[in-house]
């Protein structure tokens, strides 16, 4: 993709949506759609009885996920949102909270920890996404002597999930568990899946924007004592969720007296592969929608009236999202198994437009690989350098943004080459992705991401509305980037290249505030290096890699990262109990 692209207006939600819209239009004529109950329409095996029922059972909250780090889950009661003002539909109280992975040292109690990072996923993105990058900072922390947690964010929409299925499976090691449940009318405790949910069914998923979201971010960083959160808590975004993680260091949260900046309780500010955009969409805009050369977004009359009010990938749907977990849980438990699959194949026969019975087996890894890794995905922002398929011969055909690699032999059974064993090494083991997809309760994915989020992200642009603007009066409080104090680390990978964080530089105040470290501290240009704006160069990774890819040399993040964590924080350490 064009760096200019990445640089100008569009370069946060809108690119991502767009890429992801582009997906659907890459199917071909022979998909079989999903009924209304999110199953496969196809027949099924002649005589193969009634469908099973499974026990429900569930992953604990609290687990060692690997020697000395534990990741465990609680929920933050998050902030009332506004009904639907056009349907007056209201949302329910079971959606209005946060829900916090907490990936930290095995240590009972927790250990008091240097640097508390908050990481907010991106597009689609969910806790998941971070697992890899959380546990090479936790792990570094441990080694050093310099105690690191993370907190990955669940935005309130993952509360919409159905994860029955997942949970069970996950905790019976049998994906075909979750495989039963969503398409092939198995049941739960006697309990069928319902189907994934209309868009008319959550009709207040219209007010879930930057607003109630970054209210809901608010009251997770208020769990850490006031006195320690400018010296200790750091607030990473990637993709998308830089964007937000941006108007939150610029909200203003109060008036007059009582006022305070988002950055000033914090340490510091990580942008993983994403920012703001550099410029506001106009109150007509707002209203009637916004048409790029990607997407068109819908405006907020639409989306209250008649939506859509989440993001839905055409013709995959929210489906592909399960299949991708299903799909990982398989890479995990059993990566050289081989299984049936009309929905994985529905789905990989569309990423390489070809019929779907021209569709090969697979290893469970080597199903896995190819579908999401950069040669046969096809789309910059949704995949990982995973390695190289083998077993069988492939071809390169024009794909959405380029040349997709895809399988040729349909009598073949292909496997996968991990990322470290290919020729020449690439990032993120299979694995990594598979565990970021399988996070305990929860997942890699917002099944349900809000459409009014990156509506209003363009709104506020670079963040720096005035008090009186029609923004304003929408309850977007984006007013204070032109004075965000807090030093920046900005991580570019393949999507924003190493001068694609130059808006951000020039938009936000020239030097670290008082009372920080390295207060005074100019800026700097991009390449200078300065402990006040700091850019690494990860642009030999993917957009997923910076995320996932191994903690290695070849991976200047983890490292980057901690880096900027040790020379932010102030002396001492923050304590934060087991929840």
């Amino acid at each position: 993709m064009p760096r200019s692209h990445v640089r100008s207006k569009r370069w946060s939600a809108v690119l991502a949506l767009g890429c992801a819209v582009a997906l659907g239009a890459c199917g071909d004529d022979d998909v079989t759609p999903l009924s209304d109950a999110g199953v496969d329409s196809g027949p099924g095996p002649v005589d193969a009885g009634p469908p099973a029922n499974w026990d429900f059972a569930e992953p604990p909250a609290s687990e060692v996920v690997e020697t000395g780090l534990r990741r465990e889950l609680f929920s933050v009661p998050g902030v009332a949102a506004p009904m639907n003002p056009t349907t007056g539909t209201a949302s329910p109280a079971e959606t209005e909270f946060t829900q916090v992975v907490r990936y930290r040292e095995d240590v009972t109690p927790p250990k008091p920890a240097r640097a508390l990072v908050v990481a907010y996923p991106g597009t689609l993105g969910g806790a998941g996404s971070y697992d890899a990058l959380a546990r090479a900072l936790v792990r570094r922390g441990a080694l050093s002597g310099e105690t690191t947690e993370v907190w990955a964010i669940d935005r309130r929409s993952n509360s919409l999930e159905d994860l029955r299925g997942m949970s069970t499976a996950q905790a019976a090691a049998n994906p075909e568990i979750a495989q039963g449940y969503y398409y092939r009318h198995e049941t739960i405790d006697g309990t069928a899946f319902a189907g994934f949910r209309a868009q008319d069914s959550v009709a207040f998923v219209s007010e879930w924007g930057l607003t109630t979201l970054i209210e809901d971010l608010r009251r997770v960083i208020e769990l850490v004592p006031q006195a320690d959160r400018r010296a200790h808590v750091f607030l990473m975004g990637h993709s998308a969720g830089g964007g937000v993680v941006e108007s939150y260091a610029a909200w203003r949260f109060g008036d007059g007296a009582a006022g305070v900046r988002g950055a000033e309780e914090l340490a510091g500010v990580i942008l993983v592969d994403g920012a703001s955009n550099a410029a506001a969409i106009t109150e007509a805009d707002y209203h009637a929608g916004v048409t790029s050369a990607f997407a068109t977004l819908p405006g907020i009359d639409a989306l209250r009236a008649e939506g859509p009010r989440y993001f839905e990938l055409p013709l995959l749907g929210v489906g592909v999202l399960a299949t991708s977990e299903i799909m990982s849980m398989r890479a995990l438990a059993d990566p050289m198994g081989v299984v049936e699959d009309r929905e994985r194949d529905r789905v990989l026969s569309t990423l390489f437009s070809i019929p779907r019975g021209a569709v090969p087996n697979f290893t469970n890894r080597a199903a896995l690989g190819f579908g999401f890794d950069d040669e046969s995905n096809g789309i910059p922002v949704f995949s990982c350098s995973l390695g190289k398929p083998t077993g069988g011969p492939v071809a390169t055909k024009d794909g959405l943004f380029g040349p997709v690699v895809y399988p040729t032999d349909t009598a073949a059974t292909y496997d996968w080459v991990d990322a470290a064993d290919s020729t020449p090494p690439e990032h993120t083991p299979v694995e990594n992705l598979a565990r970021s997809w399988v996070a305990g309760r929860t997942n890699y994915a917002d099944w349900y991401y809000p459409t009014r989020l990156p509506l209003d992200q363009n709104a506020v642009g670079p963040n720096a509305l005035a008090v009186d603007s029609w923004q304003a009066a929408e309850g977007l409080r984006a007013f204070d980037g032109p004075l965000m104090d807090a030093p920046l680390l900005a991580v570019a990978a393949a999507l924003s290249g190493v001068d694609g964080y130059e808006d951000v530089r020039v938009r936000i105040a020239p030097t670290v505030g008082a009372g920080r470290p390295h207060a005074g501290e100019a800026r700097g240009a991009a390449g200078a290096n300065s402990p006040a704006f700091r850019v690494i160069d990860a642009t030999a990774l993917t957009h997923l890699d910076a995320l996932a890819a191994a903690d290695d040399a070849a991976n200047p993040v983890p490292g980057g990262v901690e880096a900027f964590l040790l020379e932010h924080t102030a002396a001492g350490t923050v304590s934060i109990a087991a929840r």
